[in-house]
């Protein structure tokens, strides 16, 4: 799946090498979550992701869009919980991203809960048009 070489490479205080790393990984995630085949992409995450900037999700999103479009809801709420409430709560894109797992599973009030804490974090910011219909 990964380059032998470039995995035995890896040094955990190489901030270059952790980004540059992170970097493919996210890629492979981006690309796991449309073709099917690759499958262990997600093992890979978890074996890889201590070694990660602390705050390189804040910047990369790739891996909870991918574990998303792989259908772990619980998976991507539990990550951006662990964003969310460590130090970064001003994140629309999470916010967003959470209410419409739970617009999906039914659960408007929630949904609204978070369409409302992306829209005040950035005033700006824009919804899709069935996530403003849970806001009315």
């Amino acid at each position: 799946m990964f380059a032998p070489e470039y995995e035995k490479n890896i040094c955990p205080y190489s901030f270059t090498r952790a980004c540059s790393f992170s970097l493919l990984l996210f890629s492979c995630l981006k690309y796991s979550a449309v073709d099917t085949k690759v499958t262990n992409v997600p093992v890979a995450f978890e074996k890889y992701s201590p070694r990660l900037p602390f705050r390189m999700l804040w910047y990369q999103i790739e891996p909870i869009l991918a574990y998303n479009k792989l259908g772990e809801e619980e998976k991507v709420l539990e990550i951006t919980s662990a964003i969310l409430n460590n130090h970064n709560r001003a994140f629309s894109e999470l916010y967003q991203l959470r209410g419409r797992i739970y617009m999906k599973r039914g659960d408007l009030d929630t949904a609204r809960g978070e369409f409302e804490k992306a829209l005040y974090y950035n005033k700006n910011y824009r919804l899709e048009e069935d996530e403003l219909t849970v806001l009315n």
